[in-house]
């Protein structure tokens, strides 16, 4: 029984790894070749744009594109192993270690001191949330009401419209990135939910829904993805820096399924290593926002040296 219980937990945490991972590598791809549809939009036009890298970006976003589509196998995986959702996106502060050393190496964005600290804080917040999943009871998720789900979703859609539409009028790349990202990993978060949630209405965690309600859940995690998908294009669209929209999107995905369990889940309860992960969490945005600024600084001290 206990090793069944372990090998369940290190499932769900490999899982984690692995989705986070592949997330913000997709990511990172996109943003970096995010310049097509600044190419597509200027032939449309005819006008010249001159680009570097023209042959490579639109590749280089293709690449993206695939690894973010076919991410949410991990989650499935997931859920097959149990009902770890905290579990598995409390591993999702880790995936900042590939975005930074894909920014450095790749992209050749330059280190300060406030990425690696700010990392850091984020990266234990995570971890401080994914032990105490160790700790918690087996939560009965077939209790939760489908209805206040979707309800749930709706609301976080309208305050994130708002969000979006204040922050498209400042016309300020890194409150776009900012706002964005806290949309964008909203719904993030929300998928794993929507996914564990289908697969679960039978009573126990199954590989696909064995029943309509189970499959309209599930399928509606596809939707919610999509959603969180198209938000970050559109962000990275509007010239938002992938080291703020990130970050960003990262925080929400962590702390949007806790807040989900908090309402809905019956039983579930904030406990001091939960406001403790939380802290930690916010602190490694505030700092990773100061980095954004820093480099936006240096890289207009370059563009008018």
């Amino acid at each position: 029984m206990v090793d069944l219980f372990l090998v369940s937990i290190l499932g769900a945490m490999l899982c984690g790894i692995a989705d986070t991972t592949q997330l913000h590598i997709a990511k990172a791809m996109e943003r970096q070749g995010i310049e097509i549809f600044d190419q597509i939009r200027a032939r449309i036009k005819k006008e010249n744009l001159e680009m570097e890298g023209k042959v490579k970006k639109p590749i280089i976003y293709l690449i993206g594109f695939v690894l973010n589509q076919i991410e949410p196998v991990w989650l499935v995986i997931a859920n097959i192993f149990g009902s770890y959702p905290g579990l598995v996106t409390s591993m999702f502060g880790i995936g900042l270690v590939f975005l930074m050393l894909y920014s450095v190496k790749v992209l050749h964005e330059p280190r300060t001191r406030c990425e690696v600290p700010g990392a850091i804080l984020i990266i234990a917040g995570t971890l401080v949330l994914g032990i105490e999943a160790f700790f918690r009871p087996v939560y009965d998720n077939a209790s939760v009401s489908i209805i206040m789900t979707y309800i749930f979703t709706a609301i976080c859609a309208a305050i994130g419209i708002i969000g979006m539409v204040i922050a498209l009028k400042t016309r300020n790349t890194r409150t776009i990135g900012l706002a964005f990202g806290f949309v964008a990993g909203a719904f993030g978060g929300q998928d794993i939910l929507y996914k564990l949630l289908g697969q679960s209405t039978s009573g126990q965690t199954m590989v696909l829904p064995n029943n309509v309600l189970g499959w309209t859940v599930f399928l509606s995690s596809f939707g919610i993805a999509f959603v969180a998908f198209s938000v970050t294009q559109w962000g990275f669209a509007r010239k938002a820096p992938a080291s703020i929209l990130v970050p960003a999107y990262d925080s929400m995905y962590v702390l949007i399924p806790i807040l989900y369990q908090v309402l809905l889940l019956q039983g579930f309860a904030i406990w001091p290593s939960t406001m403790a992960g939380i802290a930690l969490v916010i602190a490694g945005i505030v700092l990773m926002n100061k980095l954004a600024i820093k480099r936006e600084k240096i890289a207009i001290e370059g563009s008018t040296a």
